[in-house]
């Protein structure tokens, strides 16, 4: 068993948050996971949480209540809090942020990426691109005079595209998504949800939105209010505690945290 303890930058965490790999297990145990500010001020109250492969968490409260520093204490970005997160040894985890990274290199390696793009042939890296839209820049991808400066004039929308082909083409085992529809449209995001769940459906996706026109790709919602993460109101999502899966067609109930 892997453990990396995240040790504390100010007095604000005084038992660090600490991550586990935990051999043989396939899912995610979050235990007691309290989330401060950077200055020691409390975001969210301990809560514990476990997601089974196949689970889609989505996640939603005001600005600023800490729904994001939940992703990045899952991937060792946020030290500020206490408590322990235990992922599956072998489990892939993926985070995309609401403005995605695009590395200095080609357009297969900015999909590719964290991979190297050596690591992925054409066809692959292709197949995800159109899936997510962008079929048009499948004659590009391998143009080293077209880096991640180039691909900065794309528009907000086509940049959460490459990141959603990036999730397409790496298939996470472990899929955690920071508002990556924000810039588009209603029609785009059905699509491009469509698509993640069509190829990755026993993943682990956790999705931190404002949009509740998502609730329906996700079969477990959680709010945060007044430093407290708990059960969203099931009758405000769905009269009879259920949501229809848009990909398999499937009833999935909304199994309490």
């Amino acid at each position: 068993m892997t453990t990396t303890s995240l040790q504390p930058f100010t007095s604000a965490t005084q038992n660090p948050i600490t991550i586990r790999r935990i051999p043989a297990m396939q899912g995610m145990v979050i235990n007691d996971l309290s989330i401060y500010r950077p200055d020691g001020t409390p975001l969210i109250e301990p809560f514990s949480l476990i997601l089974q492969p196949g689970d889609r968490l989505m996640v939603s409260g005001p600005s600023g209540c800490g729904k994001s520093s939940i992703l990045r204490a899952a991937h060792g970005l946020w030290p500020w809090g206490s408590g322990t997160i235990g992922i599956g040894e072998s489990l892939r985890k993926l985070i995309i942020a609401q403005k995605p990274h695009l590395p200095l290199t080609n357009l297969k390696g900015i999909v590719s990426f964290p991979d190297f793009s050596h690591q992925h042939d054409d066809e692959a890296v292709a197949t995800a691109l159109k899936k997510a839209g962008l079929g048009n820049l499948v004659p590009d991808m391998n143009d080293s005079a077209k880096d991640g400066s180039y691909w900065e004039r794309l528009s907000g929308g086509e940049k959460q595209r490459i990141s959603f082909a990036r999730a397409l083409l790496l298939k996470p085992d472990i899929l955690m998504l920071d508002e990556v529809t924000a810039s588009l449209d209603i029609k785009a995001q059905d699509e491009l949800y469509s698509a993640v769940l069509d190829t990755l459906p026993q993943a682990i996706i956790v999705s931190i939105s404002h949009r509740m026109e998502l609730a329906k790709y996700h079969n477990r919602h959680a709010s945060i209010q007044n430093l407290k993460l708990s059960l969203q109101d099931a009758a405000s999502l769905d009269p009879d505690g259920h949501v229809s899966c848009p990909v398999c067609h499937a009833t999935h109930p909304m199994r309490p945290l």
